[in-house]
């Protein structure tokens, strides 16, 4: 329950992601979670985030992401999705109860 998927690494799915990092801490001590067993994953079909900004301007936010504790995985197209799964291309499922789309149609 503690794993959320986000589904696009645009401006949306980004600040969604950083917004959930930064109050990830206040809400494992509020109600006495572990930070480590907080999961937050970007999944996009592309081969990297904010597809529309310069590549310096894409590391950075992509580094900022990873040193807050976010997992990217690029070029993973959402195929699927049921009750707790979420299912990439080629053959790859993760686990959750949250899974967000903010890709678009």
């Amino acid at each position: 329950m503690l794993t959320f998927v986000i589904a696009g690494a645009g401006f949306t799915g980004i600040e969604l992601a950083g917004e959930i990092l930064e109050r990830r801490d206040t809400l494992c001590r509020r109600y006495h979670l572990r930070k480590c067993d907080v999961r937050v994953l970007i999944v996009e079909a592309l081969d990297t985030i904010l597809p529309i900004l310069p590549p310096k301007m894409q590391d950075k936010a992509e580094a900022y992401l990873k040193k807050k504790g976010a997992e990217i995985m690029t070029e993973a197209p959402v195929v699927g999705a049921e009750e707790g799964l979420v299912k990439l291309g080629p053959n790859k499922e993760i686990a959750t109860d949250t899974f967000i789309w903010t890709c678009g149609i």
